[in-house]
């Protein structure tokens, strides 16, 4: 089954639960009471700020909006995208419901949907402690959006996501890759990495153990797009570095000289009176700043 397929049904999925819920808002907000409240008590960081207020915003208009941003999608501009930061926090919680009931009917660890909203959870208390309100801004809300389609999961420390090179339009050389340039043709384990997440080897490697049990084994390896990658890296950090260690997990590394991802991750809570060792050594050193593309085959 395709990921444009699943997709779909999402979709079709997410619109007969609206309707069949027109009459039950209430029911759905205590719902989601629940699970902000389970999630907390499961969860060992990323905790929650205290989001009633934007449960107690959704209402039917809410729901539709949500149908409508699942219904456009994300891999171009989307809908989600021209809403309010707040009504988009609002629209993503609102389907947290929804969301916990596929999982169910998928016979997923609900342990697993606990760790995917983090990702949510997180990003809602960030944007409510950088600006004193709920929201969340259109490219996280675009960026979110995936984990409702159910083709983004959490896993240990590291996000993995079923898409090819294409739709992440990621530009790679066939010449490049070499041996690799199957993964250009074929579907790929995307991985992801949360803010402040844990990288060490240990739990990059626990992660991919549960993502080698978790995944089909159509997929064959496994890709990552990331500043964390870039290798050049290594004339500035110790080699006990997590990123480093990161990078030795990938066992091929194509260097980009693109800095953009590199600045927006290393300086977004940059303090001029009191900045990280990295920081430091990127003012110095900003040819230390670029991005890799990884490749690791799946065991």
């Amino acid at each position: 089954m395709t990921a444009d397929f699943f997709e779909m049904n999402i979709i079709s999925l997410f619109e007969i639960y609206k309707q069949s819920n027109t009459d039950n808002i209430t029911e759905i907000k205590a719902n989601i009471h629940q699970i902000i409240k389970d999630y907390d008590e499961k969860t060992e960081k990323y905790k929650s700020c205290d989001i009633k207020y934007l449960i107690e915003k959704i209402d039917l208009e809410v729901l539709n909006n949500a149908y409508k941003c699942l219904e456009c999608g994300y891999r171009t501009d989307s809908y989600i995208q021209e809403l309010s930061d707040e009504k988009i926090a609002v629209v993503l919680v609102s389907m947290l419901d929804f969301l916990k009931k596929m999982y169910e009917e998928k016979n997923i660890d609900i342990a697993v949907f606990y760790q995917t909203i983090s990702d949510l959870i997180f990003r809602i208390s960030d944007y409510k402690n950088r600006n004193n309100k709920f929201g969340l801004e259109g490219f996280e809300g675009k960026w979110l959006l995936r984990i409702f389609y159910m083709n983004i999961f959490k896993l240990g420390s590291l996000q993995f996501e079923i898409s090819n090179l294409q739709e992440e339009n990621i530009d790679i050389n066939s010449d490049d890759l070499g041996d690799c340039a199957d993964v250009l043709d074929n579907d790929v384990i995307m991985v992801h990495i949360m803010e402040n997440e844990d990288i060490s080897y240990e739990s990059c490697v626990k992660s991919f153990g549960l993502a080698d049990e978790f995944f089909s084994n159509e997929y064959k390896c496994y890709a990552c797009y990331s500043w964390l990658l870039y290798e050049n890296m290594k004339k500035i950090l110790k080699p006990s570095s997590k990123i480093l260690q990161f990078q030795s997990i990938f066992e091929k590394i194509i260097n980009f000289d693109s800095s953009d991802m590199a600045k927006e991750r290393v300086y977004k809570n940059y303090d001029e009176n009191n900045p990280t060792s990295l920081q430091k050594s990127m003012i110095i050193h900003p040819e230390c700043m670029g991005v890799g593309f990884g490749i690791k085959a799946r065991n």
